[in-house]
Formats: structure tokens, C-alpha cells, sequence
């Protein structure tokens, strides 16, 4: 099963009645025997985000969908 990376676009806070909706899909490969993923962050000032599978850190450009590199914890 590959993981996916879901970048939504609104801001339910500024206006109630904006609907989040899918405005990219990555297909970013399956999780390595996961029992814990799900875990995303992201840094505004570099554009990346940090998806958590189970031991493993992907680390990936928000713009392009490029894996950019993987922490191992």
C-alpha cells in the first residue's frame, strides 16, 4: 500500500465556510512494516514536509512531490 501525501487548500479558521479540498496527490511508496504513520509537519519557510513512518522520516518538497531525503529514528 503506497502512502500519500494530501496537500488541502482553505483555511477553515478565516472563513467557516470554505471547504477543504485535494489540490495535489504524491504517491510517496509504501511505509517499511508501519504500525505508526499518519505523523505529518510542515515548515512553512522551507516548503518541506515530514511524513513519520513508524522508524523512518521522509522528507519531501512540497511543491514538486520530490523525496528529498529520509531521517531514520
Amino acid at each position: 500500500m503506497g502512502g500519500a501525501v494530501l496537500l488541502l487548500a482553505g483555511l477553515a479558521l478565516a472563513n467557516p465556510g470554505w471547504r477543504y479540498h485535494l489540490l495535489k496527490k504524491y504517491e510517496l511508496g509504501a511505509a517499511p512494516a508501519a504500525r505508526n504513520t499518519g505523523h505529518i509537519t510542515f515548515d512553512t519557510t522551507t516548503r518541506r514536509l515530514y511524513i513519520c513512518h513508524n522508524t523512518e522520516v521522509k522528507v519531501v518538497d512540497a511543491d514538486s512531490g520530490a523525496i528529498i531525503g529520509s531521517i531514520l529514528i
